[in-house]
């Protein structure tokens, strides 16, 4: 019975651990999200402090309006309006918030297996 409740703990532990990287992630997409509607209202050289992330900005000036270029696996850079790009960032936060919510579920049941597993001994 303790390895079990040994086991439970590591995942327990384990899930924690990939719930904080995906919070991560989350809101590394929310401020590229932010980002591409902020510069979208931008208008063409104009001056502007852009986020590096991690609070960090550089100053630069607004060439192009209307396109970003994203990078879609494998090294490929792709250009996309900052409307389809917004829709993917979001899209990408729906399906982390929904894998999120699945972690949540389980990290419950676990926790709800490990106080029944203490009750028993």
């Amino acid at each position: 019975m303790d390895e079990q409740l040994q086991e439970l703990g590591m995942r327990m532990k384990f899930l924690e651990q990939q719930m904080m990287q995906l919070d991560q992630q989350l809101q590394e997409l929310t401020s590229v999200r932010d980002s591409i509607e902020e510069i979208s209202k931008g208008a063409e050289g104009q001056e502007m402090l852009i986020p590096l992330g991690a609070g960090v900005f550089v100053k630069g000036v607004l060439k192009d309006c209307k396109t970003v270029k994203m990078n879609v696996g494998a090294g490929a850079v792709v250009e996309k309006s900052f409307l389809d790009a917004k829709r993917l960032v979001e899209e990408q936060i729906e399906a982390l918030e929904n894998v999120r919510e699945q972690m949540t579920d389980e990290g419950s049941k676990l926790s709800q297996n490990m106080q029944v597993m203490q009750t028993e001994e």
